[in-house]
């Protein structure tokens, strides 16, 4: 796994994220679905790079930590996740992802009730809302760069 290639990819993702995005009512995650197109099915390494890609995206936005410890339970999440169960490639990697996804937009309320005593939540529209985005950047991220891959070879 070339990791070179997946930190410029993601940084490019973040610019993007926190620009291009930023004003969109709503916000795909689109570190978390590279995260989870590079690494669903490699097992230890999907956990070493969520608890990376979680720490750097930390000293990015001056967070605590959620983004550490929900990046890494997503490492762990789409690294074991048994690739023998699904018929190809991408069936893993969206399994992955909504599973992450659904871990990331509950998980940040959840840390932030236990570490400041507040549950910070959107509304249930922009939840879904994301999740919309989310799948629609999905499959066309899909569709415009790992499609190849797969008819060439």
């Amino acid at each position: 796994m070339n990791y070179l290639k997946y930190i410029l990819a993601a940084g490019v993702s973040y610019l993007l994220q926190t620009t291009l995005c930023a004003d969109w009512p709503f916000k795909p995650e689109l570190v978390l679905l590279l995260f989870c197109l590079f690494f669903s099915g490699h097992s230890v390494r999907a956990v070493w790079a969520g608890l990376g890609t979680g720490l750097a995206l930390d000293l990015c936005n001056g967070y605590g930590f959620y983004n550490t410890i929900l990046y890494t339970l997503a490492g762990a999440v789409c690294g074991f996740l048994p690739p023998g169960v699904f018929q190809d490639r991408r069936s893993l990697a969206l399994v992955g992802f909504i599973l992450s996804t659904l871990l990331l937009q509950f998980g940040h309320p959840f840390l932030t009730l236990i570490f400041l005593r507040q549950a910070i939540c959107a509304p249930l529209p922009v939840y879904l809302g994301t999740l919309a985005a989310d799948m629609i950047c999905f499959f066309c991220l899909y569709w415009l760069f790992w499609r190849e891959q797969v008819s060439n070879g």
